[in-house]
């Protein structure tokens, strides 16, 4: 059942918590966005707000609460909207969701074939523990990082108490404590998943320009683990992972721009501003040049 809750229930309450907030997401712009892009958003709005309310010590231990209230308001709200999409769902629509599974598996692989809870990193050096110490001080004490324990204590402010990113941390700790798993064991999961987001975007991309489904879906796939990606996720680059999936949404929303402007005018800068957001708070100031070159 551990080893389930790892490969199967971290992974569906992460899908369906970053739908549920890109449902809101939607709401809150007050136009219908491409369904592949919805995940994504969610995902950048829970990065965005993980990052506000681990800021400061009253709010961090209630952060796993706080995302799935908006998540569960975004399905509230978004109901109808949900029920009509999949009424009006085209044939074919399980190929964008087919390369998001895909890359999940394919990344995630390693630890799925093991058949037990563990991770790939092969941690290049004492970084991965240093994040997912990192990680788990954050929801519990916000950024203190003061633990009376010289070698831990001292570690800890030397990363995130100088303004290291901590974009990634307070969302895969939050969902951690939602699924009664630690942050150890879902770490390499996390970031499989985090590619699988890449894959849905990248699979919109490619229908956008004239593939069909299947061929969308599985350049979606491909292009989502490129040799350098797969070897960031071994060696467990977490803030990298992270940001990606918001750097190549910036870039689908110039597809989405213009249509969107003009139906709902200055609310159509919320998706950008909330990816925008993640990314910078996912990797730092090195998403600065992505943000200005899509917006």
């Amino acid at each position: 059942m551990h080893f389930l809750a790892v490969v199967v229930l971290f992974p569906l309450l992460f899908w369906g918590l970053s739908l549920g907030c890109g449902v809101l997401v939607e709401r809150l712009t007050g136009t219908r966005m491409p369904a592949l892009l919805l995940m994504p958003f969610g995902f950048g709005a829970l990065v965005s707000v993980s990052q506000f309310t681990t800021w400061w010590g009253p709010t961090a231990p209630l952060t796993p609460l706080i995302l799935l209230a908006l998540a569960l308001l975004g399905f509230a709200l978004g109901r109808d909207v949900l029920r009509a999409r999949w009424r009006g769902r085209p044939g074919g629509w399980w190929w964008g969701i087919s390369a998001a599974l895909a890359t999940y598996l394919l990344v995630a692989a390693p630890v799925i074939v093991s058949g037990r809870p563990t991770f790939s990193g092969y941690l290049l050096d004492t970084t991965g523990a240093i994040q997912m110490a990192g990680a788990e001080r954050l929801l519990h004490h916000a950024h203190h990082f003061s633990t009376g324990l010289p070698a831990y204590g001292t570690t800890l402010a030397a990363y995130f108490g100088t303004g290291y990113p901590s974009g990634a941390h307070g969302v895969m700790a939050s969902l951690g404590w939602l699924s009664g798993q630690e942050v150890i064991w879902l770490y390499s999961i996390f970031q499989a998943l985090d590619l699988s987001l890449v894959a849905l975007v990248l699979t919109f991309l490619a229908r956008r320009v004239g593939l069909g489904r299947w061929p969308a879906a599985v350049t979606g796939t491909v292009a989502s683990v490129p040799a350098l990606v797969y070897a960031y996720a071994l060696m467990g680059s977490i803030k990298e992972l992270t940001a990606l999936p918001m750097i190549v949404s910036m870039g689908a929303l110039v597809l989405c721009a213009r249509p969107l402007r003009l139906a709902v005018g200055a609310r159509a800068l919320l998706p950008f501003a909330i990816v925008a957001a993640a990314a910078l708070g996912a990797i730092g100031i090195a998403a600065s040049p992505w943000i200005a070159l899509f917006g």
